[in-house]
């Protein structure tokens, strides 16, 4: 690579997000992760842990459409092999949920709008989960097996089985907050079909589960709602580190 070509390729970097990879900013002892898993979250986040040696303790996600499977694990493993504590402070859908899993203590936000802030899970697919591809069974020992190993087999048996198998991969099994929520009936799981995911009011489009809920299944694991750094505090993005130029 020139030296031309390699400012270029700075000066593009800085003005977008690093090969389309998710949203890091770091504020404080907290990592924030928004936005698609494009694939190269493992090295982002790599870059981040150097960038700041021994200062991340707390991985808030706020929102994200999941996407790269294989970045999902690696960066949820990474997240369990530090010990750190994740909080969900916005939709957090499938690969995004195999990263907020690796959470040594695993949190609700303090949300102003609660109804805004769930984990949604479902099968793997045959591609990335944004890919619009069929369900691949191949995959589901894999998702069944991370779920069953975080929550340390608290997951109910027939709703995980319900969810991993199902063949429609735009069906989504949603978890909120119940204390948040505060509902009357109690009711913080949903599942959504396609059709009722962008509904205004989910709970009027979505079959209702009740007597389940995101603590009984083993995804959060402490009652103590985190507040984080709002969005209009938080810094610009991390930027990933470009290796060196050939000699």
């Amino acid at each position: 690579m020139t030296a031309i070509a390699r400012l270029c390729l700075i000066l593009a970097l800085a003005a977008a997000p690093a090969a389309g990879a998710m949203d890091f900013r770091v504020a404080g002892r907290e990592l924030h992760l928004s936005g698609r898993v494009a694939g190269d979250e493992l090295a982002m986040l790599k870059d981040v842990e150097a960038a700041h040696p021994g200062a991340i303790d707390t991985v808030v996600f706020r929102n994200s459409p999941g996407g790269d499977a294989w970045s999902g694990y690696r960066v949820g493993e990474r997240i369990r092999d530090h010990g750190w504590r994740t909080v969900v402070i916005g939709g957090c859908v499938s690969a995004c949920t195999l990263m907020f899993l690796g959470g040594r203590s695993r949190h609700f936000g303090a949300a102003t709008r609660p109804e805004r802030v769930f984990l949604a899970f479902h099968g793997p697919s045959s591609g990335n989960f944004l890919d619009n591809h069929a369900v691949n069974p191949r995959g589901r020992p894999e998702i069944r097996r991370w779920i069953l190993e975080r929550t340390g087999g608290k997951a109910d048996a027939a709703l995980l089985e319900r969810f991993v198998n199902n063949e429609k991969r735009a069906d989504l099994m949603r978890f909120y907050d119940p204390r948040q929520l505060a509902r009357s009936d109690g009711v913080s799981a949903l599942f959504c079909p396609a059709a009722g995911r962008n509904a205004a009011n989910p709970f009027d489009a979505c079959e209702k589960i009740a007597g389940h809920d995101a603590y009984s299944m083993g995804f959060i694991t402490s009652d103590e709602r985190i507040r984080v750094t709002p969005p209009g505090r938080l810094p610009p993005p991390f930027r990933q580190t470009l290796p060196d130029a050939p000699k």
